[in-house]
């Protein structure tokens, strides 16, 4: 595995793992092994390392394995493509360019790539970025693929990796010390007042008693570019809130009015299918009167008629005449007279025509 070391601008995660015992530690953690000695690991160290955007925090290669690793305090999803960048370096170092040329299969140790993330935002415990996510047109089985590892390393979180690996459990202590007294005694106390303390507490007490100028300065420089980045990220979430509650206000207000005209259509329509079913009730009732009496008057004129042939039909009977007779006379059938007069011999001898007329099926007629 091969550490990146920087000339410029430093850290203390970058310092304390420029020890090829810590780093064996760490790779141990990472992958549940028991090595024992550090002189099999390589480290690897590339010029001209300036810039801490850029290159990595630790590389080493170690049982054929290449391993990069980088510790964040703010999410970077393009750490795919940063990794990138950092193995195609580790590799044009490993191999020379005389030996891309060359008909022999070249092997290459298998790279591997973590991030260990301690800043103060919560993140996953654990998650993977990749370089697939970053292409502008996403593809089921991507020709080039790198999978970042990402591990949140704040307290709470993988307990089990930072128990096996002591100097990463302790520089995270060392870390939430200097955030707990910064706000109160400013980044470059705090980091002065941790430093004695981890000493007197046999927290990193080796690593920052050899190192103890070089931590603080690099401590004071980074938890200082850390309070700038959340005061910057305070002022873009305050900024952020200002251009959101305007432009949430007018998207209200569009809404709104979309919603008001469709909740005003809904209204209205209630209100009017109801004003419509009174308006309807009433022109129904009205044209239900007129052709009701229109009805009435019909089916008066044949109850009349219908009354007025059993009145004639009663008469008849009572004057002793035969049915075939009736029907002659009245010109109807002997069949239809026959109907009528087994109803009417039921309220012979008086012939109750009211009465017959009912048992015919017409309602008797109100006075």
């Amino acid at each position: 595995m091969a550490m990146i070391y920087r000339n410029y601008k430093d850290n203390v995660f970058c310092l304390l793992y420029r020890d090829k015992a810590n780093l064996l530690e760490l790779y141990n953690a990472l992958n549940g092994t028991d090595h024992k000695d550090p002189e099999e690991l390589t480290v690897v160290t590339l010029p001209g390392t300036i810039c801490i955007q850029y290159k990595n925090d630790a590389a080493f290669t170690f049982s054929r394995d290449l391993y990069l690793c980088e510790q964040q305090s703010t999410e970077n999803p393009n750490m795919p493509l940063r990794f990138l960048h950092y193995v195609s370096d580790e590799y044009r170092h490993i191999l020379g360019e005389r030996d891309l040329y060359r008909q022999n299969v070249m092997k290459i140790p298998a790279p591997h790539f973590v991030v260990f993330y301690n800043g103060t935002a919560p993140q996953p415990e654990r998650q993977v970025y990749k370089l697939s996510d970053l292409y502008e047109v996403q593809m089921g089985e991507p020709e080039l693929e790198i999978r970042v590892l990402v591990l949140n390393i704040n307290s709470g979180n993988n307990t089990e990796l930072l128990s096996r690996c002591r100097s990463l459990r302790e520089y995270m202590q060392f870390v939430d010390k200097v955030r707990r007294r910064q706000d109160k005694v400013g980044a470059e106390a705090a980091v002065k007042q941790t430093v004695e303390e981890c000493i007197r507490e046999g927290i990193l007490k080796d690593f920052l008693e050899e190192h103890r100028e070089e931590v603080i300065g690099v401590s004071i420089w980074e938890f200082k570019e850390e309070l700038y980045r959340e005061a910057m990220r305070e002022d873009a979430l305050e900024n952020g809130r200002s251009e959101g509650l305007k432009l949430g206000r007018e998207e209200g207000r569009k809404e709104g009015r979309i919603e008001g005209r469709e909740e005003g259509r809904k209204e209205g329509r209630k209100e009017g299918r109801k004003e419509g079913r009174k308006e309807g009730r009433e022109e129904g009732l009205a044209q239900g009167r007129i052709e009701g009496r229109e009805e009435g008057r019909e089916q008066g004129r044949e109850q009349g008629l219908a009354q007025k042939r059993v009145e004639l039909i009663c008469r008849k009977l009572k004057k002793g005449k035969q049915i075939y007779q009736i029907a002659e006379e009245l010109e109807e059938t002997a069949e239809d007279i026959q109907a009528v007069v087994d109803i009417a011999e039921h309220f012979a001898p008086e012939y109750d025509v009211d009465g017959i007329m009912q048992a015919l099926g017409y309602k008797a007629v109100e006075n």
